[in-house]
């Protein structure tokens, strides 16, 4: 795999995460169009099951419905939601809580980014979404370091790439991975393999 192959695949995770806003099919199919695509790297059940959302949104106007009403089911509100936060998983009390999520938003402040402070529709810093999108980031900027020949900053970027997936999003990988089975849909059932496949 390529690393913009690798970006492009981390990056399509990442929308295919969150939840389905009414541009998903531009953004993944803007993604999917790049000639460094590499659909053996998203993995080949998840482009196939992009293939059939952009089919069913073509065909039936109410199918970005459907899928936003799956995704609530699924992930947020459902009795046997299976969580999409890594902070759901393992930590003792509010204060394990707290420290996890600064420390990811620590993440993000050390590349210029900050985490929304939008009150609604904004994913947490440690939700799937988030933590693919930051990685994708991180990917990146790599590959921009390299191609300007900036080997301290391409290292740089790699220590934190590294640290991120051991600290955070392999985590989240790992617990998403005990329990993706709970997901038979036909879109994130795919989605949480790929994800976890490419973490």
């Amino acid at each position: 795999m390529t690393d913009a192959g690798r970006y492009l695949a981390f990056r399509l995770a990442a929308v295919a995460a969150g939840y389905p806003e009414i541009d998903i099919a531009p953004n993944l199919n803007a993604i999917m169009s790049r000639p460094e695509f590499e659909p053996s790297a998203a993995g080949p059940d998840l482009v196939r099951a992009f293939a059939k959302f952009r089919a069913e949104c073509t065909a039936n106007p109410s199918a970005l419905d459907d899928l936003r009403s799956d995704y609530v089911s699924l992930f947020d509100l459902g009795a046997e939601r299976l969580s999409l936060c890594e902070t759901d998983y393992g930590t003792r009390g509010t204060a394990s809580k707290a420290r996890e999520l600064a420390d990811i938003s620590g993440f993000y402040r050390a590349f210029g980014l900050a985490p929304s402070s939008e009150p609604t529709g904004a994913e947490s810093p440690d939700h799937l979404a988030v933590e693919l999108e930051f990685y994708a980031f991180l990917l990146l900027k790599e590959l921009y370091a390299a191609e300007k020949g900036d080997e301290d900053g391409r290292a740089l970027v790699t220590d934190a790439r590294h640290n991120f997936l051991r600290d955070h999003l392999g985590r989240l990988g790992a617990c998403i991975r005990r329990q993706q089975a709970r997901v038979s849909h036909w879109l994130y059932g795919p989605l949480l393999d790929a994800a976890a496949e490419l973490v």
